[in-house]
């Protein structure tokens, strides 16, 4: 009887991660609701009526970072906001945590790869639906975001051509379905073109060099000597192209708007950070607006513009060097247990993917950002489910 009621709890699970993978992709806030209607109650059920807990690993460094959230939000001038913020993030960067509890097995595993191709295809098809004029678009045709902020568009279209990349050069795949991603790959290629995202541009750039770097090993320099080649030629025979110019304004920090912009954000963070460096303001957007000063602001409009377009920037201001430390370490040892498992799929999978977002953090908010994190999660949860075993399975039970 208890087996089949395990048996039912885990099946319950597995419709609702097959829901949360679909709809991570279009929507956080649905996404999230099932995290916090469906999986996590069945999480609690599962420990409670099994009395057994599988630990992912990622309990202390993941605890670390969301107690430094929690320290942030005394004292903040909007404790409420820092709290949401706690649990939004737990609901996407917890996802380990609950799917290790489950019995997800590989038929599970390639289910989840597939509706993530479906979703993610769906997402892909409304640049095009802009493209073309089946839907409109945010930026009058200036940059193409499938009807929605460019910055997210990209974002998810960034982490889905990490995701495609990683099976192309990593997977052994049969010549039908490689020809299939390398369509797709191109298609998501054209997109993110279209976006005109700068930070998208250099993750998913950073990402290919560190592609080569694993693939090839030191023949990836040659590789890399020639795409600078080509990118060189490519902007001097194409210089009055509007792409070519929008990725020439990325190194121009004499005259670019946008660029001084930022340095002027990144500025306004460092002073937040002096005046509440241990802890922080709060970690949320409502606190660092109501610790903006936009009348200092020379390259903006002279209003909050409620984060500094950076993670690192938005993080030492919000949470203090507590917080910022936290993370760092957070994210280092995800780094480290994927490098270490880099010969598994999952594990090379979320390497690139984490250095994506890492890289895209540079110059946008993107610890802000659930969807991109929870795709990150997600695969790092296939890694780990990879790795779960007796040794990480702890007992309430008295033997």
């Amino acid at each position: 009887m208890k087996i089949k009621k395990s048996l039912n709890l885990d099946n319950f699970f597995k419709i609702g991660l097959f829901i949360f993978v679909f709809l991570i992709f279009h929507s956080t806030k649905y996404s999230g609701r099932v995290v916090e209607y469906m999986l996590f109650p069945l999480f609690v059920i599962k420990i409670i009526k099994s009395r057994n807990y599988h630990k992912s690993g990622l309990e202390i460094p993941l605890g670390m970072f969301l107690f430094s959230i929690y320290i942030s939000s005394i004292g903040a001038f909007h404790s409420k906001s820092v709290i949401d913020n706690l649990k939004g993030t737990f609901n996407f960067f917890g996802l380990p945590i609950l799917i290790s509890q489950f019995d997800i097995d590989k038929k599970d595993r390639k289910r989840i790869i597939y509706i993530s191709l479906l979703s993610f295809i769906l997402k892909l098809s409304k640049g095009y639906l802009e493209k073309f004029g089946y839907i409109e678009g945010l930026y009058n045709g200036m940059r193409i975001s499938g009807g929605e902020e460019v910055w997210r568009y990209a974002g998810v279209l960034m982490v889905g051509l990490v995701f495609l990349l990683s099976f192309l050069f990593f997977k052994k795949i049969n010549r039908k379905k490689t020809v299939s991603l390398i369509t797709l790959t191109l298609l998501t290629i054209m997109i993110l073109i279209w976006t005109q995202n700068r930070g998208n541009w250099i993750g998913a750039l950073g990402v290919l060099g560190l592609i080569f770097i694993l693939k090839f090993k030191w023949k990836s320099f040659y590789l890399v000597v020639a795409s600078m080649l080509i990118i060189g030629i490519t902007f001097q025979n194409f210089s009055n192209n509007p792409y070519i110019q929008r990725a020439k304004s990325i190194v121009n920090i004499s005259s670019n708007r946008s660029n001084l912009g930022r340095v002027e954000l990144w500025q306004e963070s460092v002073k937040i950070f002096r005046e509440n460096s241990l802890k922080g303001i709060g970690y949320s957007t409502r606190n660092f607006a109501n610790s903006e000063e936009p009348e200092n602001y020379k390259n903006l409009d002279k209003r909050p513009y409620h984060h500094p377009h950076s993670s690192y920037f938005y993080l030492l201001a919000t949470n203090g060097i507590i917080g910022f430390l936290s993370y760092l370490y957070l994210c280092s040892w995800e780094l480290w247990k994927c490098f270490i498992n880099r010969e598994n799929i999952y594990g090379v999978t979320a390497l690139l993917v984490k250095v994506s977002i890492l890289i895209f953090g540079l110059v946008e908010t993107a610890v802000e950002y659930s969807d991109i994190q929870g795709l990150f999660y997600l695969i790092f949860a296939l890694l780990l489910l990879d790795q779960k075993g007796k040794k990480n399975e702890f007992s309430f039970c008295n033997k």
